[in-house]
């Protein structure tokens, strides 16, 4: 076989779900960055000098465990996708291959620094989010009630919390610990539920529509509700398109996040693009991109804030506008394609 000289600059991504969720987005725009950037992509492992993992856990596999070991020379970037104080072991795994870590977020950069990495191979670049699939829409709700095939009398007179994130596990009972969704049904028990609907959508949302049901919460499922019902899996049939997502965030009042882990969740800057008031627990990329007052402690401040934010629109504008700005500056491609090439650049 004809020997190959590694490029300079030529680098070898890796990493995807081949549904087009959000691992394949992730991809892309890292792959467009770089291409935005002069710098080559390969598919051509010999030849690249550099590996960007857009999921870090991927390099403890046994496959590149060998390339790492035969090709030692080679720079290994790896993107930390979550909360790592929950996957110790196989940090602990990972720690010798990578030579770069690009964090997310603050508590990511924490908990590498207080695990022994060094401070030179850590990179900060919270994850980027298409501004072109997710913009606030001069629509009222009635017409994108129109546009999502609703029927605008179920929401009229509402204020809308809305959940996009799938809330349970693949045997469909159980809650997904990460995203704690029992605290959106702990909330709604203390609120007026005839003047609050949540709003929800996306697969894998069971245990909120079984809780929902149980506790006589009114809710929307935008979607098809049927194989939730009949307790199937609607993990293809229910992952919506980002156009329907986008006008979701437009129609609902405000994005309610209740996560007790995240490496994102990229649904802050999603929130933030769409103009879409957003309270938050201090999870992943929350407290570091959104406004303090914008972040809640327990169920009894997750409350107050709510009806804060129903009551006081004139507040509430502000924090979107304060939320929006900051987001879009960061969230910016030509920023994002910047901090990757000065990421590579080591």
């Amino acid at each position: 076989m004809k020997n190959e000289t590694p490029c300079k600059n030529s680098v070898l991504v890796i990493g995807a779900d081949n549904s087009g969720w959000s691992i394949d987005k992730d991809r892309l725009n890292v792959e467009k960055a770089l291409n935005a950037s002069n710098i080559k992509v390969t598919t051509n492992f010999l030849t690249c000098n550099k590996v960007f993992f857009v999921w870090w856990n991927l390099v403890i596999g046994r496959r590149y465990k060998l390339f790492k070991r035969f090709f030692p020379k080679k720079q290994w970037l790896a993107v930390v996708t979550n909360d790592m104080k929950h996957q110790v072991d196989d940090f602990n795994k990972a720690k010798p291959l990578v030579d770069r870590w690009i964090c997310a977020n603050y508590s990511q950069i924490d908990f590498l620094k207080s695990h022994g990495v060094d401070s030179n191979q850590i990179c900060y670049r919270p994850f980027y989010v298409s501004p072109s699939e997710f913009i606030p829409l001069k629509l009222e709700k009635p017409q994108l009630c129109k546009k999502l095939g609703l029927d605008y009398k179920q929401i009229e007179n509402k204020y809308l919390i809305g959940s996009f994130q799938r809330d349970t596990i693949a045997n469909l009972k159980d809650a997904k610990w990460q995203k704690n969704p029992q605290q959106m049904i702990d909330l709604f028990k203390t609120l007026d539920q005839s003047k609050f609907l949540l709003v929800l959508a996306g697969p894998r949302r069971h245990f909120l529509v079984n809780e929902c049901i149980k506790n006589g919460i009114p809710y929307l499922f935008v979607g098809n509700e049927h194989p939730v019902q009949k307790g199937l899996d609607d993990l293809q049939e229910n992952n919506l398109p980002p156009d329907k997502i986008n006008l979701l965030y437009n129609l609902v009042d405000l994005y309610l996040i209740s996560s007790k882990s995240e490496g994102g969740p990229k649904a802050v800057i999603e929130a933030a693009l769409t103009k879409t008031n957003v309270l938050s627990t201090a999870v992943g990329m929350a407290p570091d991109l959104l406004a303090n007052e914008c972040i809640y402690t327990n169920t009894i401040d997750l409350n107050a804030k709510v009806l804060s934010c129903k009551n006081n629109s004139i507040h509430s504008q502000s924090l979107i506008l304060q939320n929006f700005e900051k987001i879009s500056e960061i969230n910016n491609f030509h920023n994002y394609s910047q901090a990757l090439k000065h990421i590579l650049d080591f």
